[in-house]
């Protein structure tokens, strides 16, 4: 269960009970022009987050009504894709407050980064008052080629004090190009449920295939059970399900090896699995690295891996190689939807959370100018060029010099 959808798992618990910036987009020839999204917390009771772009002017709104989540790039730039909050359900819930969900049902859409047009790919069930349906939904992946998307979804129906699912979880895939949606696996393998929470497993789709974490029963931590599936859902690997694999609270990443070959792994890159193979090894004397897939020797983030301040890796900032800061004084967890870089390579922005000692915020760094925080901590995600992850030899511990 990665770290978004844990805070969001927190959100439907509750339920149920700027100094001037720099510039926020890419001017570099041949390269899109992509401002800078963040999705910004609402005020208003009930409500979550809203698409803005940050330019010098500060935060400007680019969606209404308050139900989006972070949003996630298209590998060409032209599109962020949104799990959004189900307006249907929140006026359901609202008038049935005993008929709860959680978490809560996602439509899935996509927002154009040039016009910023709203685009619906999937959304909920007619509602039927007297056994109301909705289905729930991860946070859809890009494929590789940016013509499709992948989520895994459930439906599921209200009843008083309990919910009942309807239907396995399935892997869903959306084509672009023919704006279809098609059933790839429709039944995934048994997952858990925390206290009454559903936690529908997480995708990462990869040039391999289309990676499924799925989170099942396992004692005092839930097990995670790894898979590839082929687009078209043909099962292509799996591992036994283990504990402590590290994608709980960090996301699932692709990332290249020196040979050209991705392995899967999490942000922290606890474990690695051979995307041909399935094959788990630890990565020795290795971190994952983000960057510009634009600008592969621009702006790139990853873990230190040397011990500071209460023991947590601490996240740095390298330009071309050379480290330059750290992202903040002590590490965090990070999910994907809190790093970003621009399509240029010359300017990052990335969510430090409050606690542990750290001043949280959203941060900007560029090149020329260091490294900026914004006195908002309403951010919960950020968007802005194409990035990619490689593997980083690690040279700051004693064992890798």
């Amino acid at each position: 269960m990665s770290r978004k959808r844990f805070i969001w798992i927190v959100s439907a618990l509750i339920l149920l009970a700027l100094s001037p910036v720099v510039e926020a987009s890419s001017q570099t020839s041949g390269k899109p022009d992509v401002p800078l999204f963040v999705a910004l917390s609402s005020t208003e009771p009930g409500k979550f987050n809203d698409l803005y772009i940050l330019s010098d002017g500060g935060f400007k709104p680019r969606t209404s009504g308050g139900y989006y989540t972070q949003p996630s790039i298209s590998p060409d730039g032209q599109w962020l894709a949104v799990a959004v909050v189900s307006e249907q359900y929140m006026a359901y819930h609202a008038q049935h407050e005993k008929r709860k969900i959680s978490p809560l049902p996602y439509d899935i859409r996509l927002v154009n980064t040039t016009n910023f047009a709203v685009v619906q790919l999937a959304g909920q069930p007619a509602l039927d008052a007297d056994a109301p349906r909705f289905t729930i939904r991860s946070e859809p992946a890009w494929s590789p080629s940016g013509h499709q998307l992948a989520w895994t979804e459930i439906d599921v129906q209200l009843m008083e004090d309990k919910n009942r699912e309807l239907t396995p979880e399935r892997l869903v895939v959306y084509d672009l190009d023919t704006k279809s949606v098609r059933v790839a696996v429709p039944e995934l393998p048994q997952h858990t449920v925390i206290r009454g929470l559903i936690v529908v497993s997480d995708v990462a789709w990869g040039y391999p295939g289309v990676a499924v974490i799925t989170y099942q029963p396992g004692g005092d931590d839930d097990a995670e059970r790894v898979a590839l599936y082929s687009p078209r859902g043909d099962l292509l690997w799996e591992q036994k399900p283990q504990i402590r694999q590290g994608f709980t609270f960090s996301s699932a990443i692709w990332v290249q090896r020196s040979d050209g070959a991705y392995d899967l792994t999490s942000i922290e890159g606890r474990y690695r699995f051979d995307g041909a193979t399935g094959v788990r090894s630890v990565p020795i004397c290795l971190t994952p690295e983000l960057y510009s897939a634009l600008a592969p020797n621009g702006i790139s983030l990853f873990y230190n891996q040397q011990e500071k301040g209460e023991g947590s890796p601490v996240w740095v900032i390298a330009v071309n190689g050379e480290i330059r800061t750290s992202m903040a004084d002590a590490g965090r967890y990070y999910h994907s939807s809190g790093l970003s870089i621009a399509p240029d390579g010359r300017q990052a922005a990335y969510i430090v959370y409050p606690g542990q000692g750290t001043q949280g915020g959203l941060y900007v760094f560029t090149t020329l100018g260091g490294k900026v925080r914004k006195d908002n901590n309403s951010v919960d995600g950020v968007a802005w060029g194409p990035v990619a992850w490689r593997w980083r030899a690690v040279t700051t511990l004693a064992e890798c010099k």
